[in-house]
């Protein structure tokens, strides 16, 4: 206290002020911190996220749509019914190929790299699956083998193809649940930002 009593009026109203000026400053530089925080997470939740919620949400569908397709083949003894039909299941796995790469671009965390592999694992059994249920649709000879053969493919496909839908929902799921909680994060920062 010796300092500001041995100064003027004139040298304390300036230090007080310089203190002030101080504190606002510093109190703006937080504030811009914390905004480039909310910046990124905004600009995460809204592309980045976005994108990943509609990639999980578009692969859970085009199993759904593909194996329902395929089940659907399997019935059709017609080729000219049955050939637009195995080009659309063709032009969705590719598509579905497309989202995969994508997806594994963009998600790494670990639980969801633990979610890729299982859904990895198991389209390379859906897609056996799907070939054998082709393989025995195509057998059009009517004998009791021949049908019994089709009803296995048919239950073993529809099992792995229920298996693939629900990882897919789990997929969906997470990534519903990662942009919640980053939406949550950022509501915190802003939050956190007003308070200063």
């Amino acid at each position: 206290m010796n300092f500001l009593s041995r100064m003027r009026i004139g040298g304390r109203l300036t230090f007080a002020f310089a203190v002030v000026v101080a504190l606002t400053a510093l109190s703006a530089v937080f504030s811009l911190w914390r905004l480039v925080e909310v910046r990124s997470a905004a600009v995460e939740l809204t592309t980045v996220q976005a994108e990943r919620n509609s990639l999980a949400f578009r692969w859970r569908q085009n199993v759904s749509v593909n194996g329902g397709r395929a089940a659907m083949l399997a019935m059709i003894t017609d080729t000219t019914l049955a050939e637009p039909l195995r080009a659309k299941v063709k032009a969705t796995s590719a598509e579905t190929s497309v989202i995969q790469k994508r997806f594994a671009e963009l998600e790494t965390t670990p639980q969801g790299l633990a979610l890729q592999a299982k859904l990895g694992e198991i389209r390379g059994r859906y897609l056996a699956g799907r070939e054998a249920l082709e393989k025995a649709a195509a057998d059009t000879s009517g004998s009791i083998a021949s049908a019994i053969a089709k009803g296995h493919a048919n239950k073993d496909f529809n099992a792995i193809c229920d298996e693939y839908i629900g990882l897919g929902d789990q997929l969906v799921n997470y990534e519903q649940k990662r942009a919640e909680s980053e939406g949550a994060a950022i509501v915190a920062a802003v939050n956190a930002t007003s308070l200063v």
